[in-house]
């Protein structure tokens, strides 16, 4: 929501810019009554600055949450101290323009109701002031009146517009979630990891990257000896150790992530589902472009990982190793076998992946729970 608030704040400001530059030039021009052009110079002045706010660097990405914030106050701010110059170059008008945007901007703005009545408040005392220097006593006292009742009019109207569109959201999401992510381990589907494969492809961040696809060893056997569930319960507890590690190895430090998707450790991710934070799902955020990672649950008993960093090698090392620390209830060890590839140019995943999983059937034939990879695979046919 802070995101689609940011980018219809950009939107407004450039409406305003282009509204206010166009009242100033026919206002110089005496085509409006020249005694306003001042007041539109005034306003034109700060639409500019919040312009030229919105084009520095660290405001121009929308996941950068304070800046957006930040933007979005400028921009409402521009639009309703638009209203107050209007209303005070113009006495005789009650508050119309004003009321009019305040009202606008209790449904643009995303903030908490309580920081949006204390936006809203001071703005409102700021037009009373106003109101009262530059207006006579009778009128005066009319936009008071009636910026009080719009005031609380706004806040009611904000209240029930951002629940219904949270409502929205949250239902959105839902149906995002179901569509993307694999509902036991909580990794990326088939389907959107591959897409995900693709969309770091041609990124920034393709540079040192491995494909790795990862089989548990004899997963069968642990179906047919202890059941189904069980087997949910490895799979699930070798998804876990493979975000645990794919997020401690990351070239910049993610305690943030760790400490969203296990709160309570990674071993209660395991045996809870409910344990599993759906909100930190989206790999194209920041966050895990800067751990360079994508994982995905292929199918059954079958995982893949996208790892960059200066030894993407390395990591799918430690995840093979930490697969190896669960314990079934016999005292044998989970153990997978695991196929790589080095990427060095941009290719299809798809294309990728057959090569990939050409090397895993080779850790197979030789005997399992070992690392093939791609290239050495190639040159021992050779």
């Amino acid at each position: 929501l802070e995101a689609e608030n940011w980018k219809s704040a950009r939107i407004l400001n450039h409406i305003l810019l282009v509204m206010l530059g166009a009242c100033t030039a026919l206002s110089l021009l005496d085509v409006i009554s020249r005694s306003f052009v001042l007041y539109y110079a005034i306003s034109l002045c700060y639409t500019a600055f919040v312009e030229i706010l919105l084009l520095m660097p660290s405001h121009r990405n929308c996941k950068n949450i304070r800046a957006a914030g930040i933007d979005i106050g400028f921009a409402g701010s521009g639009l309703m101290f638009f209203g107050i110059i209007a209303s005070i170059a113009d006495p005789h008008q009650v508050a119309t323009s004003f009321l009019v945007m305040q009202t606008l901007v209790s449904l643009f703005l995303n903030y908490s109701l309580w920081h949006l009545m204390l936006f809203e408040f001071g703005y409102m005392l700021i037009f009373d002031i106003s109101s009262c220097l530059v207006k006579t006593p009778a009128v005066a006292s009319g936009d008071i009146l009636n910026a009080l009742s719009f005031f609380i009019v706004s806040v009611f109207v904000a209240y029930f517009f951002h629940k219904e569109r949270i409502r929205n959201y949250m239902k959105n999401n839902h149906y995002h979630l179901i569509a993307h992510i694999d509902s036991l381990t909580g990794l990326l589907s088939h389907q959107y990891f591959f897409k995900e494969v693709e969309r770091i492809m041609d990124s920034e961040i393709a540079e040192n990257l491995v494909f790795a696809v990862f089989d548990i060893d004899h997963f069968k056997d642990i179906n047919d000896n202890m059941g189904h569930q069980a087997g949910d319960y490895y799979i699930r507890a070798v998804a876990a150790n493979v975000l645990w590690i794919l997020l401690n190895t990351s070239p910049e430090p993610r305690d943030d992530l760790v400490e969203v998707i296990f709160p309570e450790g990674k071993q209660a991710y395991i045996e809870h589902p409910g344990t599993f934070c759906g909100d930190y799902y989206d790999w194209g955020d920041d966050r895990f472009e800067k751990a360079k990672v994508a994982a995905g649950r292929i199918g059954g008993d079958e995982f893949a990982v996208l790892a960059g960093g200066p030894d993407p090698l390395d990591r799918i090392r430690q995840i093979r190793d930490a697969i190896r620390t669960i314990t079934l209830p016999d005292g044998n060890i989970i153990t997978c076998s695991v196929g790589c590839v080095q990427i060095t140019e941009n290719q299809m995943a798809k294309v990728i992946y057959k090569s990939a999983d050409e090397a895993l059937y080779e850790a197979k034939k030789n005997g399992r729970d070992q690392i093939c990879i791609a290239d050495d695979v190639m040159n021992q046919r050779k």
